[in-house]
């Protein structure tokens, strides 16, 4: 089974694991939970970067180029 990787799956992690810093007594847990929120929110942009990257629809010329290369 695949790993689910998309953005919303990300930015939620980030949510709650901010949620949880807030929560935590300790300073030093909650600055590592704050510290994997801002990775999470990183990786969340990174795939919603790629996401928009491929709905784009490809120009005429790409695919006629992509075509002739497979030849």
């Amino acid at each position: 089974m695949e790993p689910l990787r998309d953005s919303i799956h990300y930015q939620q992690l980030a949510r709650k694991a901010r949620q949880l810093a807030s929560a935590h007594s300790d300073p030093v847990v909650a600055r590592r939970l704050r510290e994997t929120a801002v990775q999470h929110d990183r990786l969340a942009r990174k795939l919603e970067r790629e996401e928009s990257v491929e709905e784009k629809p490809q120009s005429e010329w790409k695919t006629f180029i992509k075509q002739l290369k497979r030849r």
